[in-house]
């Protein structure tokens, strides 16, 4: 009967073009809702992701203090073994100006020696001397071979650009390439190492598969890859290959003439 009277007071023709405008506004009503509906699941979907970038940065954050709370004991264990090391210098002097042509006390001072190089580059970053790129690769190859990734990290290393001379602290830049192929075997697959001979020095490339730093996560022991290659005159380049991944070049200067040897 409503309808009916509807009709008589607007005429056939008012009530379809009543009917359409209802209809129009129920369809942008379900518009609206769905396109709220769906802006809702981005915005959502963004904080999700927001969260989680925030949780790895704090893992990260947590990692790098761990690491350093370790690096500081460490400084410390090795200072603490200084003392023991010059008593058997000491000794090894004394016994060696009695024995001269003992090879054997040759052989202990050298390794002393090599102790005592070893402890003051750990200690210090100003430690630098002439080294081979070699002596670099093999130390920190050593290092992470216990590590489960090991057999994903391939050598692309000729042997001219390993015999070359570098200024470098040894155990703090096989220790930088150590943090850089720890960060790239991360996002699995493949992580190559690769060793350049460029214009003044060395470039050490390690190169992986996954978004690596180029994809927001600077993974943990950056700041000491960074600080390492400034102490020695280098610098750290982050590059973004054409074909994905991510590559970290580390520039270390050549050793200066004499040095070498």
């Amino acid at each position: 009967m409503a309808v009916k009277g509807m009709a008589s007071a607007m005429g056939e023709e008012g009530l379809f073009d009543w009917i359409g405008l209802l209809g129009f506004g129920l369809s942008l009503a379900g518009a609206l809702s769905g396109a709220a509906i769906l802006m809702g699941k981005v915005l959502q979907e963004r904080q999700f992701r927001l969260i989680r970038s925030q949780e790895r940065m704090l893992a990260q954050m947590r990692e790098e203090g761990r690491r350093a709370r370790v690096f500081r004991e460490l400084q410390q264990l090795v200072h603490d073994l200084r003392r023991p090391l010059t008593v058997i210098t000491g000794l090894g002097d004394v016994m060696l100006a009695e024995s001269p042509s003992d090879s054997r006390l040759e052989l202990l001072m050298e390794a002393a020696d090599g102790m005592d190089r070893m402890i003051q580059e750990i200690l210090s970053g100003e430690a630098v001397r002439a080294v081979t790129v070699r002596e670099v690769v093999d130390l920190c190859l050593s290092q992470i071979s216990p590590m489960p990734y090991r057999d994903r990290v391939v050598e692309s290393l000729s042997p001219e650009v390993l015999g070359l001379y570098i200024r470098a602290n040894l155990m703090r830049l096989s220790r930088a390439l150590v943090n850089l192929i720890d960060n790239g075997a991360r996002w699995g697959g493949e992580v190559v190492l690769v060793c350049r001979r460029v214009s003044g020095g060395v470039e050490f490339v390690v190169r992986d598969r996954g978004p690596g730093f180029c994809g927001g996560s600077f993974g943990t022991g950056l700041t000491f890859v960074e600080d390492t290659a400034d102490s020695l005159g280098g610098f750290l380049e982050i590059r973004s290959p054409e074909d994905g991944g991510c590559e970290a070049a580390l520039f270390v200067p050549e050793a200066r003439e004499g040095e070498s040897g």
